[in-house]
């Protein structure tokens, strides 16, 4: 969940939060085109889902590669690593193309962390949010915990958050973003996002949002979890959760959502501010939760 500057949590201190990042569009009115739409969407989940695992199962076999290559290079048995090479290309081959352009960036940004090159560090991670390849998000989320990259992390990761392929979502997301202080404008238009693409977690994150700016606390905590059950990662969901139970007044609930969310993003400092704060006043008893 990310707020605009001007709302804040009624009993927490007050928010920073912004929705400038948000790709925010003035109001549009898309020709949803329905039978058509239906039919392509169809088509797409059949076939998306069958390539989705063949590329997960190449991008494991690649990354076990990568992993053995870098142990046979340390150990100086530099016949295995040849052989290893040579696998690794021929398997990097055989992905997508936008995931090919993504592991490239991937081995540049090692190389960056290697060398201490930090333009390098940025310009990949930069690059990598641009791709929406959601097979980038754990290594930008590792590169949430380096201080020096966590920003340009965050955007690259949440650019990769709102990312979808059909411009018709995105033009939708895009007007429920320019109105999302308004409920009764956000919701309808966020609700026909998640009946068309019902696993687009994002849509469920922003409607979170939407709710809890409008002090509807328990049905943004049922968003917030939905969106975690499609991205257990979704830091963003679990501040947002800490939030609303804030807004309840149920303190070691926001607390632990607040904790939570840290563990991924550290660099958080109002959430940061908030756990300290809580814990000031002695809250933070999670065992039972």
């Amino acid at each position: 969940m990310r707020l605009p500057t001007n709302q804040i949590c009624l009993e927490a201190p007050s928010t920073s939060y912004s929705c400038s990042r948000c790709p925010v569009a003035p109001r549009l009115t898309p020709s949803l085109q329905y039978k058509r739409h239906r039919r392509q969407r169809d088509t797409f989940r059949c076939s998306s889902s069958q390539d989705n695992f063949q590329t997960q199962e190449a991008w494991n076999r690649l990354e076990l590669i990568t992993r053995k290559l870098a142990l046979a290079i340390s150990e100086e048995d530099y016949p295995l690593a040849a052989q290893l090479s040579s696998e690794k290309q021929n398997l990097s081959q055989d992905l997508p193309p936008v995931s090919q352009y993504t592991f490239h960036q991937l081995q540049e940004l090692q190389k960056g962390l290697e060398t201490g090159d930090v333009a390098q560090q940025y310009l990949s991670v930069r690059k990598l949010g641009g791709t929406g390849d959601k097979f980038a998000l754990p290594y930008l989320l590792a590169c949430l915990k380096h201080g020096r990259l966590s920003s340009v992390a965050f955007d690259a990761i949440y650019a990769i958050f709102m990312w979808h392929p059909n411009p018709e979502i995105t033009a939708l997301m895009n007007q429920a973003c320019s109105m999302i202080s308004t409920k009764e404008a956000a919701v309808p238009i966020l609700d026909r996002v998640i009946e068309l693409e019902p696993m687009y977690y994002e849509a469920f994150n922003k409607r979170a949002t939407a709710f809890y700016l409008a002090r509807d606390f328990e049905h943004s905590i049922d968003d917030c979890h939905m969106t975690l059950k499609l991205q257990p990662d979704h830091f963003l969901a679990m501040s947002g959760m800490g939030l609303c139970y804030a807004g309840l007044e149920r303190w070691d609930e926001a607390i632990h959502w607040f904790q939570k969310s840290v563990t991924i993003h550290p660099h958080m400092d109002q959430i940061q501010t908030y756990i300290t704060k809580l814990k000031s006043k002695g809250f933070g008893d999670t065992s039972s939760l």
